[in-house]
């Protein structure tokens, strides 16, 4: 049901660190930062109980060295009971006794079935389930989340602050937040509603207790300019609240998805974060839809936006992505979705080296939410791609507006390429059409002469090495060639490496990113490295490979005979000429022993000269 022209109230709730359930959650996350930090690649899924004085610790891991394992499982109940000291419990009469509770480490290796689905080889990662993530982000707060999580945070962030400090030594870790905001046309303009309760000592009365935590939390928290008239607070609504922690209730890992996100404004897929290394997209990829959601608002394309991300078992990329922005994009939602894999890169892999989660960074945001953050570094808080998202949509507008018609006849060619086979007779030698968007990327590679598609987060530096230069025709060595998708090729020159570390480098570029590259010392003599899926036992046949300037594109049409193929392959030479400005090579490989070249300029290909054109 929309609410865009509504008058209505939204309420969110956040908990506090000593909430039973988000010690759960810290504690896993202790546990994953234990593994992250002596084996960064370690596969975690750790579940955490608390039940009075008892804490159980399982799940399923793997490590490369069966040695780690052992540490952190050797470890694993001193970190449980430092998380508990440092969360601020004492004794059992606080909620659990640190110290004299029985704590239990049940660890299991992970399933070797889960685990082929996720190392892929190569260096590439599959994602490690199935299911649905949503990122958003809105303009209510400075850190572009809803306004009511927002203050809902600062509520228990605040009581315990005040309860570390000593400013009210009769606090106690366990306690809940909730904020009702007011909104009006889809805008917030008030706070109606507070609820906070918070465990105590005994020897607080509760009207004192009222009276300070209105004034020492509430006030300071909720601003005076956001109270409603009829602003109304409810602090301790039942009364006493001195049985807390695990000993007033159960905590269980993941049991907090709401608080730990948006508090309700948007869907969501129903995945925990906490104990989840980030090979497991409930986490990770909730987090790069997040950073999505922030970058396009934060550009000011929308006030508002959601995404969704959904990924299969084993599988590289996305098996879908939704962007929606309810109405206020500058640009249609789908036309953003295209931007959106331009700029981000969506695979688990790419995730994970965009984003740094093979850190031990987890702990720190197990508690107080893991979205507008601003007391803690974190990667996908950050808001580095709204620069290159604005300067997308700004050649795109351009170009609807009709300022600007005329494109590279090179850049076309490189979008025609890689083109689907159904799409090929539509646009074979005409011009491209808006949505491949390869007005926007010649635009903008034009006008900033730097490389529009975000190579940064898939390719290492290659935007902000000093010795780097991106180009698509100049020739200068030694280089590194990456091709395929996107749509202008990069050439990377490395002038302070060695001819070995190029050739390395190109390899890994091309094994961790799937992407054809090319490493050239001189002009002849190189190294082209082709992925997974184009080599060995995923080779697929036939295909059409173009060789020139572009170094590589292979595209595998489906079903088609060799005369058809043949008939493909002429029609790009005839479109795109044969040249020696040119010197395109295109071919039809039908299988390991059978090819045929339509057009064969002056090349040398992996050390075999191709005839003249």
């Amino acid at each position: 049901m929309s609410t865009s022209n509504r008058n209505y109230l939204f309420t969110s709730e956040s908990v506090s660190e000593g909430h039973p359930d988000k010690m759960a959650d810290q504690i896993s996350d202790a546990i994953l930062d234990a593994f992250l930090t002596l084996d960064p690649n370690a596969k975690v899924a750790c579940e955490t109980v608390l039940a009075d004085q008892f804490v159980l610790v399982t799940g399923e891991f793997k490590t490369a060295d069966p040695a780690v394992f052992e540490t952190v499982r050797a470890n694993a109940e001193g970190i449980v009971r430092q998380v508990i000291r440092d969360i601020g419990y004492t004794s059992k009469e606080d909620g659990i006794d640190p110290d004299k509770c029985e704590i239990k480490i049940a660890f299991n290796q992970q399933s070797a079935h889960i685990n082929q689905g996720v190392d892929l080889g190569y260096g590439k990662v599959g994602a490690g389930d199935q299911g649905l993530m949503f990122g958003y982000a809105c303009n209510e707060t400075p850190e572009l989340i809803p306004l009511a999580i927002s203050l809902a945070h600062k509520l228990v962030r605040k009581q315990a602050e005040l309860r570390k400090s000593g400013a009210l030594p009769w606090l106690r870790p366990d306690a809940k937040s909730q904020v009702s905001v007011r909104y009006v046309v889809g805008k917030p303009i008030s706070v109606e509603k507070v609820v906070l309760s918070t465990q105590h000592a005994p020897d607080i009365s509760t009207e004192d207790l009222r009276d300070a935590v209105r004034k020492e939390i509430v006030e300071a928290v909720i601003p005076v300019e956001l109270r409603s008239s009829n602003f109304e607070v409810l602090i301790n609504p039942t009364g006493r609240f001195e049985i807390g922690g695990p000993n007033g209730d159960t905590g269980l890992t993941g049991r907090k998805i709401i608080v730990d996100t948006y508090g309700g404004s948007c869907p969501h897929g129903g995945g925990a974060f906490s104990g989840k290394d980030p090979t497991k997209v409930d986490r990770s990829a909730a987090y790069l839809a997040r950073y999505i959601a922030k970058n396009i608002v934060a550009a000011g394309l929308a006030t508002r936006c959601l995404v969704q991300l959904a990924y299969a078992i084993g599988v590289v990329e996305p098996v879908s992505l939704l962007v929606d922005t309810y109405g206020t994009g500058s640009i249609p939602d789908e036309d953003l979705e295209k931007l959106v894999r331009e700029v981000f890169v969506l695979s688990p892999q790419g995730i994970i080296y965009a984003l740094k989660l093979k850190q031990p960074i987890y702990k720190q945001t197990a508690s107080y939410g893991h979205f507008g953050r601003t007391d803690i570094d974190l990667s996908w808080e950050k808001t580095d791609r709204a620069e290159r998202l604005n300067l997308l949509v700004s050649a795109w507008l351009k170009i609807k507006s009709n300022t600007e018609k005329q494109i590279d006849r090179g850049v076309q060619f490189i979008a025609a390429v890689n083109l689907t086979l159904k799409d090929k007779d539509q646009y074979f030698g005409k011009e491209i059409p808006d949505f491949y968007l390869v007005e926007a990327v010649h635009s903008a590679y034009k006008e900033k002469n730097i490389l529009p598609v975000d190579y940064e987060s898939k390719y290492y530096s290659l935007c902000h090495n000093s010795n780097t230069k991106i180009t698509t025709y100049e020739y200068q060595y030694p280089r590194i060639i990456v091709a395929g998708p996107p749509i202008i090729t990069s050439a990377h020159i490395e002038p302070n490496l060695t001819k070995s570390q190029v050739f390395e480098k190109a390899v890994h570029i091309a094994m961790l990113h799937d992407r054809r590259t090319t490493a050239f010392w001189e002009p002849f003599d190189f190294i082209s490295v082709e992925p997974a899926r184009w080599r060995g036992i995923n080779k697929k046949y036939p295909y059409i490979a173009v060789n020139g300037k572009i170094e590589c594109v292979l595209f595998y049409p489906e079903k088609l005979t060799k005369e058809e193929l043949i008939k493909v392959g002429e029609e790009i030479v005839a479109t795109w000429g044969s040249s020696v400005e040119n010197r395109y090579r295109v071919g039809i490989v039908l299988s390991e022993t059978e090819s045929v070249w339509p057009v064969s300029p002056t090349l040398t290909i992996e050390g075999e000269q191709i005839g003249t054109i």
